[in-house]
């Protein structure tokens, strides 16, 4: 069914999900499209690599193991004003690489893109214009997408809340799109711990379908735990990973632990609960941090007043009803699963067995990447990239049933409905969210 796919991705950042459609098809995109600056690497004053883009990553894995395809820049002008949406201009002389060489959009099969959510994060703050200003990427992909390159199928991945009121006028707006250009759509939830990966990670996924109406999608339900999916990863590649710094990246998360083995002894985690900061805010135990911390930390007159302030905050919070959101120390069980890879994950998520934070290759083995997959320049930058990213196995799943639904053109229920709502997670069709 997929050998002779032809597909192509648009802006793939980190590549989980360009690497999910590569492992369904069995060979590599037409080509890449992307933005100026997301794949462009930094240096310092001594030409040493600092950083790179998000898909400077994905595109020296490429090159090592000689699969890369064309990759194409978009240039600016091309997403200033949405009257440039047409094939005329995006196809003439707008490309700032590879100028000479043009691309075939025609009878494309699929397309995926991973547009950034910074929008709809619960995490962002700001005006609505300001948050709106965000999904601007989201919006232009789809319209380049479905107006220009014309796939059988486009899929995109997003936040969560995409489906509930902080996505209803974008919600709107995809759907006259989709209207317009001839596509039904599937809103498609999941949570990447039902794909056999050890991480739970709830994302919507939007699937265009070049139909009259939205054929059946199907549902997976593959479970595993934090200590079966670390003990697929060769511990010879965990141990060669240099382990990250925690008095370096959180330096309350250095002394919290290091007072939890002082009062406790190394069997510490018996007694205390996964969330550490809920426990020793729960047993009263914050003052004897505070002078656990005063007697070992030079930098501690800065140190204090943010971590009595935090306390504050967290028990106003709390007192309100209302979650907190911190990056400081959380237990992970062998028999549990990791909460979603992001940077304040990074900093905050120990080891099941070990006192240390996870590291990188552990980060990149939770998000289903290659074991010879590379971040590259400095490790402290690049951990915030490695959750700018899809799973791979729950692109892999997604892609797949999506190539079934267009290929089956199944609707057993006779709705014919242009728009339909599936939820992995209930493992069921729903009406609406």
């Amino acid at each position: 069914m997929t050998k002779n796919i032809k597909w192509c991705a648009i802006q793939p950042l980190t590549g989980g999900m360009y690497l999910g459609a590569e492992k369904v098809i069995g060979h590599p995109a037409e080509f890449i499209l992307s933005y100026p600056g997301v794949g462009d690497p930094k240096y310092d004053k001594e030409h040493n690599l600092i950083s790179g883009g998000n898909e400077y990553h994905l595109m020296k894995y490429l090159d090592k193991v000689n699969r890369r395809p064309e990759y194409k820049v978009f240039n600016r002008k091309m997403f200033q004003n949405d009257n440039d949406m047409n094939p005329e201009i995006i196809n003439s002389e707008l490309w700032t690489k590879n100028p000479d060489k043009e691309l075939d959009y025609s009878n494309m099969d699929l397309c995926v893109a991973v547009p950034v959510c910074s929008g709809l994060s619960t995490a962002t703050t700001g005006s609505q214009e300001a948050k709106d200003a965000r999904n601007c990427n989201m919006l232009w992909i789809a319209k380049y997408a479905l107006r220009v390159i014309q796939p059988k199928i486009y899929i995109f991945e997003n936040a969560p809340t995409f489906m509930g009121i902080r996505g209803e006028h974008l919600r709107t707006q995809f759907e006259a799109l989709a209207k317009e250009t001839g596509y039904s759509i599937a809103y498609y939830k999941t949570d990447t711990q039902f794909h056999d990966n050890a991480q739970t990670r709830k994302r919507t996924f939007v699937i265009f379908f070049k139909l009259e109406y939205t054929p059946d999608m199907g549902f997976e339900k593959i479970q595993t735990t934090l200590g079966e999916y670390f003990g697929r990863l060769p511990q010879d590649i965990v141990k060669k990973e240099e382990d990250l710094d925690m008095e370096f990246v959180n330096c309350v998360n250095y002394y919290i632990i290091g007072y939890l083995k002082e009062k406790f002894g190394d069997n510490w985690r018996k007694e205390v609960e996964p969330d550490i900061f809920k426990y020793i805010i729960s047993h009263n135990l914050w003052n004897e941090v505070l002078e656990f911390t005063a007697r070992y930390n030079s930098i501690w007159p800065q140190r204090k007043a943010y971590m009595i302030h935090f306390v504050d905050h967290f028990n106003m919070k709390v007192s309100q009803g209302k979650g907190v959101f911190h990056s400081l120390p959380n237990m992970l069980k062998e028999d549990g699963v990791c909460p979603a890879v992001m940077f304040k994950m990074v900093q905050s998520c120990l080891h099941p067995k070990e006192d240390r934070l996870l590291n990188m290759r552990e980060l990149l083995h939770l998000m289903g990447m290659p074991n010879d997959f590379e971040m590259q320049g400095d490790k402290y930058r690049a951990y915030a990239q490695i959750g700018q990213n899809v799973p791979v196995r729950t692109a892999f799943f997604i892609i797949s049933e999506a190539l079934k639904a267009y290929d089956s053109k199944i609707n057993k229920d006779k709705t014919y409905k242009n728009v339909r709502y599936f939820n992995n997670i209930k493992q069921q069709e729903i009406e609406k969210w």
